[in-house]
């Protein structure tokens, strides 16, 4: 059965057959999502709202277009919403040694801006942005 007439049955007898379509796509959806944002736990988080994201809104898929198409857009913009909402966080730079009793606080030495306005940090002439 075709995703497509899989969906055509969801809308209109078996709600639970909506399981086949995770079943379908939850792996290569969490490859895509990974891909995209690079952290398996969140990317778990994405295709799990796309996957709720794509139920609540069945009715509005037209099934003379592909349902993979239609799901994995739904991934995309999930991942992208995402990555614009959580781009000011800043990754710990593993390169730092925190646990080497040394007081980093006080090594860091404000710079000032670099030509493009960003915010440049050195410790021990290591620079961290």
């Amino acid at each position: 059965m075709s995703d497509e007439e899989l969906i055509t049955k969801i809308r209109t007898k078996d709600k639970e057959l909506y399981a086949e379509i995770i079943r379908r796509y939850e792996a290569k959806l969490l490859r895509y999502a990974n891909y995209l944002i690079n952290d398996k736990d969140k990317a778990a988080d994405i295709v799990q709202e796309a996957f709720i994201k794509a139920y609540i809104n069945l009715n509005g898929f037209e099934v003379k277009k592909k349902f993979s198409s239609w799901i994995y857009r739904i991934v995309h913009n999930q991942a992208v919403n995402f990555i614009k909402k959580n781009k000011k966080e800043v990754p710990l730079i593993e390169a730092i040694d925190l646990s080497g009793g040394k007081n980093v606080e006080i090594d860091f030495e404000k710079k000032g801006d670099d030509k493009n306005g960003t915010q440049l940090f050195r410790t021990n002439s290591n620079y961290l942005f």
